[in-house]
């Protein structure tokens, strides 16, 4: 069966000879019979047992299998060599003490590719006399028992070879007997190789005794059937042999106490069977030459190699945990900062709103063109809404509705009873857009009355809630100082706001504007003065109905009229110079419909002949502006200021009225530069400079804030008197002028036109505080010979997505043409979220980038930790590993071990560091949002991170295994035994 040819085995030593083991070694075994190897320690024995067991390998020569030659044998094939043909049975037993004795045994099995079936295991157990051991651990076990343990997984895959090297060095001398009976009964149809030192044992249990000394092969005899055996006692270095049968003579006992006087320490007396002689061995014949040898090649069951994975765990519990801790807080690191680097704005922008409950949000039009000298730079601008656009919408999802909108600027605040303590309140924004509602668009758009109802005239209009809780907080007080306290929202309902409409409903818009304050609203609103907090609450306040004065029909359309403007080409724009006023040079902004101005009564033309239905072509309309006509002498400054004196004159300096002014400047002592109340003069004592000082202040305020009344002199009204003295002075003082229409373009195009201006609009409000709103009123025919197009009506459109990520996806991602520079048309998502994400995303990108390094690094120390655990688990089981190669394991199959360890070990540190990051991005996102006043879910650990983490937790894993497992795989099992 087996067949040495030559075979060598040498040992290099770094300092000395070279060890020769086995020094040109030829044998032949038998298919059968129990063969010992005798010699002293070190003479070559257990080497040849290990070399023909595969758990060693030749220098030189052949071991022939069957056969089958094993020159190129890899390490694998001799694992499946033993795994097929051999069980080994070790003198210190070698079975693994974290599986019970049954799995011991059952393991050996399962390489093999059998069921470790409890029938089968019993089985052996019971020709072993270990009955109900199956489940008793190694350590529970005398070493007789576990020699048997090992005797019994040699066993139980009916191996052809049975291998034992000094089976009986641990036992006792009764169970090394009862051993070598079983090991003889099996050598019937087996081959048995005992390796040992007891030459009794040899000669009575074996059919053949080969000894070695120095690596060579010094005696080789097989036991032979004797018909007549001499009768005698012999004498030699091993001891006294008697044949059995003989009788001692007088002289064979003397003999024997010389013999025992002289050799007192290695006397030994036993009796030689004379049945059987030990001959020289005549060599077996060989088997023929192959290249067929059929092997099982190992297959450790999952289970198995998860059982042996973890079983490394329990022994090196601290450096397990601090592992675990380090590797997985490196993770946790790694998928933060990956999630970091990873910051997109749509996704960003999704979260947040999901995080933050944000229902509504607004979508407003935009148009984008490349500049012709340069690709990198584009020029965008803001475009209304068509109804075109609202189908277009409507096309993103059919659940969602799109409600248009005009955007205002309307205060109400002088209904306020009380004053806000702080210059910023909550409930100051006023009035941000009108809309027009019937009541199923109240319930498409989730709105509910609270109470009253929608408005049925121009005159009415139902306010939402939002304007109910800044009432309920002041309170309200009407043109007649009426004051009047508003508890519910039906207190609210017949009121009016500024005079101009009434209050017919109250509607619910799902505010919560109370998120923005850090706790009592009242008491914390100093907190909220910063630039972030208001844009955010404006933002807020837009992004739905929150802020939405809910009106009549008509009166929607007739500022959607207003709305309809006209606009230059995108990359164009146009100055307006006099040759009558050569200093006036202004940019426009602002393009008007001149057919709007029968819907204003602040329109002042020139002369009594022109009317708006006889307008020449190209005869336009400007819109009065301090700034146009700053510093232009005989401009309208002048007439303004001759008119403003004229009406301060008409003021009668009375007791009254100086008693009105004193008022005043009490009230707002800080706009007037005075300290406190107590630092304003009394009138009886102003000087004739301060008198008139204080009196055209007074003229200003009139002119401004109290135009419409006048709280501190009821018999003067500010704008009744006012409008007379400037329009008569306008007319008085201008005649229609003509201007230079000059429109430019960024590709050097150009359009010079000449407009003749024939009147003013003229409000001084707007005159002295709108500074840059500077807009001039066009026929509609004239509009295509200026090159300019007609403007859309709607200025947003509202629409209610409430918490769908589906729906919100969808609208955010319109705001992808904005980040991709697309050109042309597009439309954009706006929201307290997406606008504060626009503001620092560039900035957090940035950032980003530097948190890839970051993230490469925390994942290379993870690596690393989990490479050292895994190289010291490793070295660890090196004995394991080299018993289980010896039963026949394969490479593939210690690495599922270490696989499953470091898979276990991955997973730990995959479902800390997933809990970590996920909480970590929480407490930074909360933490970076109270620093801005704003929580901003820029940190999202999602299903990158999480796949990421797997791949890097996983492939750290494989690498760290397969290191040094693939370096122990190369080593020889004996090596590993040994722990070499």
């Amino acid at each position: 069966m087996l067949e040495l040819v030559n075979i060598k085995r040498y040992y290099t030593q770094k300092k000395g000879p070279t060890v020769k083991a086995l020094d040109d070694v030829s044998l032949v075994f038998p298919e059968t019979g129990m063969v010992f190897v005798l010699g002293k320690s070190g003479s070559g024995k257990s080497t040849l047992l290990n070399v023909i067991g595969g758990l060693d390998q030749a220098t030189g020569g052949d071991l022939l299998i069957k056969g089958k030659s094993t020159k190129k044998f890899k390490q694998d094939e001799y694992d499946s060599y033993r795994n097929t043909m051999v069980g080994f049975i070790f003198q210190e037993y070698n079975i693994l003490n974290d599986f019970t004795v049954g799995q011991n045994i059952g393991i050996a099995l399962e390489l093999q590719g059998l069921k470790a079936s409890n029938e089968k295991i019993n089985e052996i157990l019971n020709i072993l006399d270990m009955q109900g051991y199956a489940h008793r651990k190694p350590n529970t076990l005398s070493g007789g028992q576990k020699q048997r343990v090992a005797i019994a997984r040699a066993l139980v895959k009916n191996p052809q070879i049975i291998m034992a090297d000094e089976p009986t060095g641990a036992l006792d001398s009764a169970t090394g007997k009862q051993l070598f009976e079983t090991l003889k009964k099996l050598s019937k149809d087996k081959l048995v190789i005992v390796v040992t030192h007891d030459h009794e044992f040899a000669e009575n249990y074996g059919d053949r005794i080969i000894e070695f000394s120095d690596g060579k092969v010094i005696r080789d005899v097989s036991k032979e059937k004797n018909e007549a055996q001499e009768l005698k006692t012999v004498f030699s270095e091993e001891g006294i042999t008697v044949t059995a049968g003989y009788e001692l003579t007088t002289e064979d006992l003397a003999k024997i106490n010389e013999y025992l006087r002289q050799n007192r320490n290695k006397t030994l007396i036993k009796v030689l069977n004379n049945d059987y002689e030990f001959k020289d061995t005549i060599q077996p014949q060989a088997y023929p030459k192959t290249e067929k040898l059929e092997l099982i090649k190992s297959k450790m069951p999952f289970k198995s190699a998860l059982k042996i994975g973890a079983s490394a765990l329990k022994h090196k519990t601290g450096r397990l945990v601090l592992s675990i801790i380090l590797a997985s807080t490196a993770f946790s690191m790694f998928g933060l900062t990956d999630a970091m680097a990873s910051f997109k704005r749509t996704q960003s922008t999704i979260n947040t709103m999901l995080d933050l409950d944000i229902k509504y949000s607004t979508i407003s039009k935009y148009e984008r063109i490349k500049s012709p000298y340069d690709d990198s730079w584009t020029y965008t601008r803001n475009l209304r809404l068509e109804d075109e656009d609202l189908i277009e919408l409507q096309k993103i999802d059919e659940e969602l509705e799109f409600f248009p909108a005009v955007t205002i600027e309307y205060s109400y605040t002088n209904n306020f009873d009380e004053r806000p303590e702080y210059g910023f309140d909550l409930y100051n924004f006023g009035i941000g857009s009108l809309v027009t509602l019937t009541a199923a668009d109240l319930n498409t758009a989730h709105l509910t009355l609270l109470a009253g109802e929608l408005p049925t005239v121009t005159t009415e209009a139902a306010v939402p809630e939002y304007v109910y809780q800044g009432f309920k907080k002041y309170g309200y007080v009407n043109a007649a100082g009426f004051k009047y306290k508003i508890e519910k929202p039906e207190d609210l309902v017949g009121k009016k706001l500024n005079e101009q409409f009434t209050i017919t409903g109250v509607f619910a818009t799902q505010l919560d504007i109370e998120r923005f304050t850090s706790g009592d609203t009242a008491n914390n609103e100093e907190d909220l003065i910063d630039y972030v907090t208001i844009m955010q609450i404006r933002e807020y306040l837009a992004s739905g109905f929150h802020t939405s004065l809910l009106v009549h029909p008509s009166v929607f359309n007739m500022q959607v009229e207003f709305n309809r403007q006209y606009q230059v080409p995108i990359d164009s724009y146009v100055n307006l110079t006099s040759t009558d006023y050569i200093d006036l040079s202004i940019y426009l902004n602002r393009f008007d419909r001149i057919e709007t101005l029968a819907l204003r009564d602040d329109v002042v033309l020139f002369n009594d002949d022109i009317t708006l239905d006889n307008l020449a072509p190209f005869d336009i309309v400007l819109s009065a502006n301090a700034y146009m006509w700053q510093d232009i002498p005989g401009g309208l400054n002048d007439s303004v200021e001759a008119a403003k004196n004229q009406f301060i004159a008409m003021i009668v300096g009375t007791a009254d009225n100086d008693a009105a002014i004193e008022n005043m400047l009490r009230e707002y002592y800080t706009a007037y530069g005075f300290a406190s109340p107590d630092d304003v003069p009394a009138y009886t004592t102003w000087t004739g400079v301060e008198q008139t000082k204080y009196r055209t202040y007074y003229a200003n305020e009139l002119l401004t804030t109290f135009y419409d009344t006048n709280p501190f002199q009821p018999a003067l009204t500010g704008k009744n008197q006012i409008s007379p003295l400037v329009n008569a002075r306008i007319k008085n003082d201008f005649d229609p002028f003509s201007v230079s229409f000059n429109l430019a373009s960024y590709s050097g195009d150009e359009l010079n036109k000449t407009l003749r201006v024939v009147g003013f609009t003229f409000d001084y409000l707007r005159f002295n505080y709108a500074w840059e709103d500077i807009s001039i009123f066009i026929q509609e025919n004239d509009a295509p010979s200026l090159r300019l197009s007609r403007q859309g009506a709607y200025d947003l459109a509202i629409t209610y997505h409430g918490n769908s990520r589906t729906l919100i996806t969808k609208l955010v991602n319109l705001n992808n043409d904005l980040l991709h520079q697309k050109e042309g048309l597009y439309y954009r998502t706006n929201n307290e979220v997406s606008s504060m994400i626009n503001f620092i995303g560039e900035f957090i990108e940035i950032i980003s980038r530097l948190f890839v390094v970051a993230g490469v690094i925390f994942a290379i120390f993870a690596a690393l930790l989990l490479l050292n655990f895994i190289t010291l688990s490793v070295a660890f089981k090196k004995q394991e590993i080299g018993i289980l190669r010896a039963i026949g394991a394969r490479g593939i199959d210690v690495s599922s071990i270490f696989m499953n360890e470091a898979g276990i070990i991955a997973s730990i540190n995959l479902i800390v560091a997933l809990i970590v990051a996920i909480i970590g991005a929480r407490v930074i996102n909360h933490y970076v949002g109270k620093s801005i006043n704003f929580y901003l879910s820029f940190i999202n650990v999602g299903l990158r991170q999480f796949a990421l983490l797997i791949l890097i937790a996983f492939g750290v894993a494989f690498i760290s295994s397969f290191i040094p497992v693939f370096r122990l795989s190369r080593k020889k099992p004996i090596d590993a035994i040994r722990m070499r």
